[in-house]
């Protein structure tokens, strides 16, 4: 019995100490305000970390988007320079196999067309001439030894006479088929002007202009406008002497000569 009571005693002092050290640590849990607040702050710097490590997160994607979106532009644009230069590429070699292959004179003045002609058809008359006279010589004999001496004699005098004239029309022809130098000029440029006026005031051809700016870089077409800078670097370019104008050059003057003579 005393036993009994002796571990009932134990269990209550036990349970006196627990509750005791429990009051204890309440107690200073209110006066050590600290500690709670120092908990709360350590609640809010990991909840802190984790919202900028979301929004770093999303920056990251955002900007991999993007680049991805600038890669894929570019490919395209390289690949869509590269398909018309593939296509002008062709136009023009079949313009210039059209060129080389048509029948053309060596100059625009119709007299001198005039000439080129004649020219042509005396010396295919010719031709035939001579192969006329080699068949009739090959085909006499004793008989009219003769005749076709005389009929050769004879030929031989046209003969000469055609080669004098075909001499004059040659000197004629070699007047009109001199190697051309190349022009410079001096190309007057507004503000802007598109590829076909600029090409006009050159008197080149257009597709000229074209392949021009594509060696430069440029991707343009006959019909597009540009600015006074680029024009006036593709016409250097070409060898010409460039004149810059303003759109208000004239109205400016008009008013400084009027100012002039309100002065004097």
């Amino acid at each position: 019995k005393a036993k009994a009571e002796e571990q009932v005693k134990h269990k209550a002092e036990e349970q006196a100490k627990r509750e005791a050290a429990e009051k204890e640590k309440v107690k200073q849990s209110k006066n050590n305000p600290k500690t709670a607040k120092s908990s709360q702050d350590s609640a809010a710097y990991t909840e802190k970390q984790r919202r900028e490590a979301e929004a770093a997160e999303l920056k990251r994607k955002a900007e991999e988007e993007m680049r991805r979106k600038v890669e894929a532009e570019a490919k395209r644009v390289a690949e869509e320079a590269r398909r018309m230069a593939e296509e002008n590429s062709n136009r023009w070699s079949s313009n210039d196999e059209t060129e080389d292959n048509a029948d053309y004179h060596t100059t625009t003045s119709r007299h001198a067309r005039e000439a080129e002609d004649e020219n042509d058809a005396q010396e295919e008359g010719r031709r035939a001439r001579n192969r006329a006279g080699k068949a009739t010589r090959q085909k006499k004999n004793n008989k009219h030894s003769e005749k076709a001496d005389r009929e050769e004699e004879r030929a031989v005098g046209r003969t000469n006479k055609t080669k004098g004239k075909q001499k004059k029309t040659s000197s004629l022809q070699q007047s009109f088929t001199k190697p051309v130098a190349v022009i410079n000029r001096d190309v007057v440029i507004g503000e802007t002007i598109s590829v076909a006026e600029l090409a006009n005031k050159m008197a080149v051809k257009g597709s000229q202009v074209v392949k021009t700016m594509m060696k430069m870089g440029a991707m343009v077409t006959i019909n597009q406008v540009v600015d006074q800078e680029t024009a006036q670097l593709v016409a250097e370019e070409m060898g010409h002497k460039v004149i810059l104008r303003r759109e208000n050059e004239l109205e400016e003057a008009i008013l400084n000569d009027r100012d002039t003579g309100e002065a004097v």
